[in-house]
């Protein structure tokens, strides 16, 4: 470092730039004492780097190299990287001391974008170079795609966004990244403030209103608010009660008549979506049907400013009405408070409340299409996902407020030569220690992940999501196909592993027959799959007789048994296929009873010989032989 001084100043040049140094220089002053003068620190501005380039890339890792643009050796770079090209979220910052920087623990199949930027030694930051827009490499056997539109994804042209998720308090978010947050408020001595309570199925928490005086959602007015053009509006609506009062509010811009929009529950108790135009003229126009009791309705009013001043009311997805006001191009401006769930009678009390529940209300400066309004609504109920080959015929049943936000789903169907995150070796030791008593359904195993902003979601969906795996069963003898021995399908259970005590843990789980399906409930993603209990064995070797004796109708634990319809005398531990040949004592052919694989190891005889006849107390022998020629004999007694 070369350092100069004028008069009594110091200055240090020549210093590597990304090092904050503190030159102590010594000096004499004025006194002469030769003392430590003042401590002087040089801080050294950096140029932005460029010729952003991408160096490698795999299922995890990304590693890109920039040019310095004249920056010397030792230079602190930062680099971000996101799933979004606008950085509205960064998955990860690593900060670097050289021309090239690797982020680790990335997702397979997934798309990413980079940029860097130079950093000073005093901290200052250049702007960033250019953007590298890359995907990570994706194992064969691993499916990637979107979750389906759901009102949590990003509103276009939102302003106001409310999904009143909230489970206590009087504070409701505002999930439109504009920050008009609401207030749950009551401003009247004998009011209750309106409350949090469950909303419709996969849409979290709603806001229950009771019509009350001044009793209201409040969102404060705001610039973002006062917009006079283009406009959407919508909401979630389930009505307490047929008694509303005429014009009970239900998301409402302004006061009284002069709203600049509301969408409101008219005299005859019909949905309505009114505006007032810049020379305070109202329009409104109303639905076909009126309300109905406990019943969710999804309404949407739009207001088109710029193509012939169009009103459009939704209900359910669908266009219920319209009206063309010629000359009307813009609404009247107010400066008021959004109110939701009621509204101000002209400048007095909030005495136009409604009662009953409202929920994702969404407040929009923009017109919205019948097929973006149809979406809207269609979204708001579990979807069923289907990836792309080669999973298509797994299934997932995704509730619309699973993750809160928009979501990439990964399945493997082949986690352990295609894992996603799943570390091998804990997936090899849990496949090693199978359920107690369960058997591995071949090719039933897939692991799940989320991709959030590019990052695997590891914490607990906020509803549960519906897991499918099919199984084969090509001959319809209830059997999975290539088991030896037969694995029944009634039998099936969905497990799930979790990973940090490598232990499979059952699943709520449903046995769909008619599609050949294992439908499991689960809370959480990581990997599933199928297990089996199995009666049917390699041979006969171990069959069982029981009740022994089989005393028919005594009411006592020898008494009957009952096993796919029929009641009698079980024999289990069966082989796939073969026959039950029942003798008596001295050597007499009773019956004899076939079984296949059907009976899933268990056949049952209800005691009688081969004319029908009920047979007699008195001790006998099973001769039971396997299709493959295994042979075994039992003896056993009724007593009736």
């Amino acid at each position: 470092a070369i350092v100069t001084t004028v008069g009594t100043s110091f200055t240090q040049t020549g210093l590597t730039p990304n090092l904050r140094t503190n030159a102590k220089l010594r000096a004499d002053n004025a006194s002469g004492t030769g003392q430590f003068g003042p401590i002087v620190s040089a801080v050294t501005n950096v140029n932005p780097p460029t010729g952003n380039t991408l160096v490698a890339v795999t299922s995890a890792t990304v590693t890109v190299s920039w040019s310095g643009n004249g920056n010397p050796a030792g230079t602190l770079y930062q680099a971000i990287i996101s799933t979004s090209a606008s950085f509205t979220v960064v998955t990860q910052t690593i900060s670097v001391n050289g021309l090239s920087g690797s982020f680790l623990s990335l997702l397979p199949a997934s798309n990413y974008a980079i940029k860097v930027r130079g950093q000073s030694n005093g901290g200052a930051l250049t702007t960033f170079s250019n953007t590298v827009v890359t995907q990570t490499t994706q194992f064969v056997g691993i499916s990637s795609q979107a979750t389906p539109s759901s009102p949590y994804n990003p509103v276009s042209g939102g302003v106001a966004v409310y999904h009143f998720d909230e489970s206590s308090g009087t504070a409701a978010s505002d999930s439109s990244g504009q920050a008009n947050h609401a207030t749950l408020t009551c401003n009247f001595v004998n009011c209750s403030t309106p409350t949090f309570t469950s909303g419709m199925s996969g849409l979290g928490n709603a806001v229950e209103f009771s019509g009350i005086q001044d009793t209201w959602c409040n969102v404060p007015s705001v610039t973002a608010l006062e917009t006079t053009d283009d406009i959407t509006v919508s909401a979630w609506v389930n009505p307490s009660s047929l008694n509303q009062i005429a014009g009970a509010g239900i998301v409402v811009k302004g006061s009284g008549t002069f709203e600049t929009y509301a969408l409101e529950i008219t005299a005859l108790r019909e949905w309505q979506f009114r505006i007032v135009d810049s020379v305070g003229a109202a329009h409104t126009i109303k639905s076909t049907m009126t309300i109905a009791v406990d019943k969710w309705t999804h309404l949407t009013g739009v207001f088109d400013a710029k193509a012939n001043s169009d009103m459009l009311l939704y209900v359910d997805g669908v266009q219920t009405s319209s009206n063309s006001f010629a000359g009307v191009t813009a609404r009247r401006i107010v400066s008021h408070d959004l109110t939701i769930g009621n509204r101000q009678n002209l400048s007095g009390a909030y005495n136009r409340g409604f009662r009953g529940l409202i929920d994702e209300v969404q407040v929009q400066n923009e017109v919205r299409s019948a097929a973006q309004v149809l979406v809207a609504y269609n979204g708001s109920f579990t979807s069923e996902f289907t990836p792309p080959a080669p999973n298509s015929d797994k299934r997932l049943k995704i509730p619309p407020n699973t993750f809160g936000q928009e979501a990439v789903i990964l399945i493997s169907g082949t986690p352990q030569t295609s894992p996603i995150i799943i570390n091998g070796q804990i997936l090899t030791d849990g496949l090693a220690s199978p359920p107690t008593g369960q058997t591995f359904v071949p090719n039933s195993l897939i692991e799940v992940v989320a991709n959030l902003n590019g990052s695997a979601f590891t914490g607990t969906l906020n509803s549960s999501v519906t897991v499918s795996i099919p199984y084969p069963d090509t001959d319809n003898n209830q059997i999975v196909d290539g088991t030896d021995p037969g694995l029944p399908v009634s039998g099936i259970v969905m497990y799930t592993l979790n990973e940090s005590v490598v232990r499979w843990e059952p699943l709520s789980t449903t046995v769909d027959l008619v599609n050949k399906r294992v439908n499991g409930l689960t809370n959480h993603f990581s990997i599933f799959a199928l297990f089996a209990p199995t009666a049917i064995q390699p041979d006969v070797n171990s069959v069982r007789v029981y009740p022994n004796p089989w005393k028919p109708n005594s009411g006592s634990r020898f008494d009957s048994v009952t096993y796919n319809g029929t009641t009698g005398i079980a024999f289990d531990n069966l082989s796939t296929t073969g026959s039950i040949r029942i003798f008596t004592l001295s050597g007499e052919l009773v019956v004899s009873v076939p079984y296949s694989s059907n009976n899933n190891g268990t056949a049952i005889w209800d005691g009688r010989n081969s004319g029908g006849q009920t047979v007699a107390s008195g001790v006998y022998f099973a001769y039971v032989k396997s299709n493959t020629g295994d042979i075994a004999i039992k003896k056993f007694a009724i007593q009736r």
